[in-house]
């Protein structure tokens, strides 16, 4: 329900598919959530986003603090290559030297999907593929495929798993 803004060295609009293409440092922003890389394609039948080039993001995402019960807004901020946002699915996928931070834990792989519950708002999990890395509280995991489960801050990871606690 708010307006989104984009910046960019160019604008490419096919009217007939509904399809804009911004290239050359281009620069998306609605409400809390920014989204920048070298080229942004919107389909504005599907609501599908694509970013390449370099990508970042920033997203405030509502989190239910298992120990307080609590809410609260936290910023969840991405970076990788590619960006492909499916609004059917509200699944937002990185790939190529993905890397995302926020309350799941500081996340690498090759392929991060996180996947928000319906109406947007808040992240309901978390699946990474492939060399994944995860560092969360005092622990660091490693191993080939992991699943964070936001609604009960779970973790379950799969393969060559190697996990490092600091116990000081």
């Amino acid at each position: 329900d708010q307006p989104a803004n984009v910046t960019a060295s160019t604008l490419e609009y096919d009217g007939s598919k509904g399809h804009a293409v911004y290239t050359g440092g281009s620069r998306l922003w609605q409400g809390d959530t920014a989204i920048s890389g070298e080229r942004i394609t919107i389909d504005e039948a599907s609501g599908d986003l694509f970013a390449s080039g370099g990508v970042r993001s920033t997203l405030m995402l509502d989190q239910l603090d298992t120990k307080t019960n609590e809410r609260r807004r936290v910023h969840t901020l991405a970076s990788a290559q590619d960006l492909h946002y499916e609004e059917a699915l509200r699944r937002a996928t990185y790939t190529t030297n993905a890397h995302v931070n926020g309350p799941h834990g500081d996340l690498r792989a090759v392929k991060i999907e996180m996947y928000l519950v319906e109406g947007g708002g808040s992240l309901e999990r978390v699946e990474a593929y492939d060399q994944v890395s995860v560092k969360a509280e005092n622990r660091t995991a490693t191993g080939d495929r992991m699943t964070y489960f936001a609604d009960e801050e779970k973790y379950v990871m799969t393969g060559q798993v190697r996990t490092v606690a600091d116990c000081r």
